[in-house]
């Protein structure tokens, strides 16, 4: 079920807009450090109350995940093909 999650998430990324910086991501750990084995991303949402909702709604499933919110985020793309982002903003 998580490499499901994971794969669709990173789909999900790869098809999304280029960072609008109006708009909240949430980037949610399913592991604590230092064991971070998954990341989730959800990009698009309208405010930091819906981003934090989406993080509770993942926290029911990840007890002990975290994640962070952040907005004013640009897309960015490594050497290797590997998607992240750059944000001015985060809060949890």
């Amino acid at each position: 079920m998580k490499k499901i999650l994971f794969l669709v998430t990173s789909f999900f990324i790869l098809v999304s807009c280029d960072g609008n910086k109006d708009e909240y991501m949430l980037t949610f750990y399913t592991n604590p450090p230092p064991s971070i084995t998954d990341e989730i991303v959800v990009t698009g949402l309208a405010s930091l109350e819906e981003c934090r909702s989406e993080a509770r709604t993942l926290l029911n499933e990840y007890p002990n995940g975290y994640y962070a919110c952040a907005t004013k985020c640009e897309k960015k793309v490594d050497v290797d093909g590997e998607v992240f982002y750059i944000c001015e903003e985060e809060s949890k």
